[in-house]
């Protein structure tokens, strides 16, 4: 896997969990899939969000009607 290196600034309490839970060479690991489920949900939601948007878009007459003329 390629990659880059980051700094990350964690609270010293979820930096004493992670330390207490997860082998020191998996922490990489283990952030690393953290942020990738977070993405997925914040596209999911900016998506699904995007679509109502465009549909409450398409269904607005005022608009239509600027759009039009």
């Amino acid at each position: 896997m390629t990659g880059r290196n980051l700094n990350i600034y964690f609270t010293e309490e979820n930096f004493n969990k992670i330390k207490g839970l997860i082998p020191k060479k998996a922490v990489s690991r283990f952030v690393n899939k953290a942020v990738e489920e977070q993405l997925k949900k914040e596209t999911d939601i900016f998506r699904h969000q995007l679509v109502a948007d465009y549909q409450d878009a398409a269904h607005d007459k005022e608009l239509n009607r600027e759009l039009a003329s």
